[in-house]
């Protein structure tokens, strides 16, 4: 990130724009990942897991921005690319994993948007059955319609809800039953 001097027209912080190319060589030749996927004794703390938040996002506006212009094959070896140096595996499911299934299935990959959306569905329900579980045990500390306001558990939701909604044209049967996990 830094400061240039180009009017961000959208007017939105997350919607600032891309020089596609420039971005592309940086992300997908230049940059060293740190070996997150290659070292299985990686310990990722709270702060480099924030950062692996950004680089996903950046990864996410990357391949998007690339859709987007009808470069859809080029956008999927984007995910790709995001998901071998970060993997899910490593890196938990967060709201920019949300857009990555979706390119995808506009570069007519249904089984690799399939599969990577199986993965953050096994995570979320995984974290959010865990959330319940808390919750349960804590429930005197908690107002009423308190847990669904927590940022973790708002999050898992949102990431269940984009996901059936990527779906719904590509396989419209995993859309209900994603939808299903919503209520």
């Amino acid at each position: 990130y830094r400061i240039v001097p180009v009017e961000n027209t959208s007017g939105q912080p997350t919607q600032s724009p891309v020089r596609r190319d420039r971005m592309y060589e940086n992300m997908m030749t230049k940059f060293k990942w740190g070996k997150i996927a290659e070292n299985p004794n990686v310990y990722l703390d709270e702060n480099i897991i924030r950062m692996t938040q950004n680089l996903v996002s950046n990864f996410a506006k990357l391949a998007d921005e690339y859709a987007a212009n009808g470069q859809t094959a080029k956008a999927a070896e984007i995910v790709d690319k995001c998901l071998a140096v970060l993997p899910i595996e490593k890196v938990h499911p967060n709201y920019f994993h949300s857009t990555l299934p979706g390119v995808y299935l506009q570069a007519g990959q249904n089984d690799k948007a399939k599969a990577l959306a199986d993965k953050i569905v096994a995570t979320c329900k995984d974290e959010l059955d865990y959330m319940v579980r808390v919750y349960a045990e804590e429930k005197g500390k908690y107002a009423p319609g308190a847990f669904g306001k927590q940022r973790e558990v708002s999050e898992y939701l949102y990431l269940l809800q984009q996901l059936s909604i990527s779906f719904k044209t590509a396989d419209a049967n995993y859309s209900t039953e994603l939808s299903n996990l919503l209520k």
